[in-house]
């Protein structure tokens, strides 16, 4: 009986998570074949192939990303109240409580969430290596993919370059996705990062010094939305710049293209 019940339970969050998620990844996949219909000089078959592993790696923790949010504002609308991001971070970090059923639901979502959305950062700028051709993305890191794509020069994929390097320096945007990735390494690690034994100092306090105030203030949704609306935005505004195609409202190609 437990069983169906838990079955049911996340078939309704994949049935909610598909009518606003389904149509965004499919209009990138449009995009992305149309541009390589309409370049196939551009790439050989194994560059192919290897665009459309990464593109569809990062739409995948797209998806999931999106499934966990949805389990965090399903836990906000049921129990009618906030869990502030300090508190569920406490847990994860340092406190490790799991007796308190509404305190482990939302550690479990959010710490999932972060997981996956880093995880789409991460694919989504091996897809760009893909896309623009770089080669040894061996110890990848963003600063890495900005100093490569700075030094594109003297083809069509110079001005798109500049424009990628532009989106990644937007202020807000950059702040989320630098905290984003802190908070994720620092729940999978503990080899080089741990609280601080001798001064008595928890991890989290050491994470947050400085972003105290912003934190508090903040609850676990409102976080991930902001962090889920930056990744949807990032989608739409490089999916624009690297195919050439306006993105319009609608879930087909017809809708971005003006044929």
């Amino acid at each position: 009986m437990k069983e169906k019940e838990v079955e049911s339970g996340l078939k309704s969050l994949i049935e909610a998570t598909r009518q606003y998620v389904d149509s965004a990844p499919r209009k990138t996949i449009d995009m992305h074949n149309h541009y390589i219909d309409s370049n196939k000089k551009i790439y050989d078959e194994i560059e192919i192939r290897k665009l459309q592993y990464f593109i569809e790696s990062y739409l995948y923790k797209f998806y999931l990303a999106n499934m966990h949010l949805e389990q965090l504002w399903s836990l906000a609308s049921y129990h009618k109240t906030e869990n502030l991001l300090l508190k569920i971070l406490k847990n994860i970090f340092d406190e490790h409580d799991t007796s308190d059923n509404n305190t482990i639901l939302y550690s479990f979502s959010l710490e999932s969430f972060l997981i996956q959305a880093t995880a789409f950062y991460h694919f989504y700028e091996l897809y760009l290596y893909a896309f623009f051709k770089v080669e040894n993305t061996r110890y990848h890191s963003e600063k890495k993919l900005l100093d490569k794509l700075s030094m594109v020069r003297g083809n069509s994929f110079e001005k798109k370059a500049e424009k990628v390097i532009a989106h990644y320096k937007v202020g807000d945007a950059k702040k989320n996705r630098t905290l984003l990735k802190e908070l994720r390494h620092s729940s999978l690690h503990r080899d080089n990062v741990f609280p601080s034994f001798e001064q008595n100092i928890n991890l989290l306090d050491k994470l947050i010094d400085g972003k105290e105030k912003w934190i508090n203030e903040i609850s676990c949704t409102d976080f991930c939305q902001s962090i889920q609306n930056d990744m949807f935005y990032f989608v739409i505004d490089l999916s624009s710049n690297l195919y050439n195609l306006e993105w319009k409202p609608g879930p087909i190609i017809q809708a971005c293209i003006n044929r």
